[in-house]
């Protein structure tokens, strides 16, 4: 996706165009969902240094010492599949890129799911894919992540 303009912008819309209203919208409806449940939630939609780290919110339960940081991606399907950015410098392993955990949303359904960054990096490698290539790899509900969790914003946290 590219910038429409090389000037910092407050939102993602002003920035790409009305077609990210879909990722901002996954974004608030994961910040909604962990406000419901008792976190306190910090969105960075307007912090230029926060987002060119992947950062669009973070969260904390009171009894915790630090906040998370949470890079939301709208590329959860409806039957609980989503992809796994492989570039060396896209979402997942590009060293500018900082959130604790990473998220997948879909907006149609209510459901996303998170994970760290750092356990899915270490799921890649002993995988053994070639993280050099210009890929993705697509994980389905078939294959089980211990280190994922699921959940749907409409429901109450368990």
């Amino acid at each position: 996706m590219q910038r429409l303009t090389t000037k910092w912008t407050d939102t993602l819309e002003e920035a790409f165009g009305p077609q990210v209203k879909r990722a901002r919208d996954a974004e608030i409806m994961v910040m909604d969902a962990f406000r419901k449940w008792g976190y306190e939630v910090i969105d960075h939609e307007s912090d230029k240094e926060l987002q060119t780290q992947g950062l669009d919110f973070s969260i904390r339960k009171n009894t915790w010492r630090n906040f998370y940081s949470i890079d939301v991606k709208a590329n959860l399907d409806s039957y609980g599949s989503y992809y796994v950015d492989l570039k060396p410098d896209g979402w997942l392993f590009n060293p500018k890129k900082t959130s604790d955990r990473i998220c997948h949303a879909c907006v149609e359904t209510g459901w996303f799911l998170w994970y760290g960054r750092d356990e899915m990096k270490t799921f890649i490698h002993k995988m053994n894919f070639d993280i050099s290539e210009e890929t993705t790899f697509k994980i389905t509900p078939k294959i089980k992540l211990d280190f994922v969790t699921r959940r749907n914003a409409n429901k109450e946290r368990e």
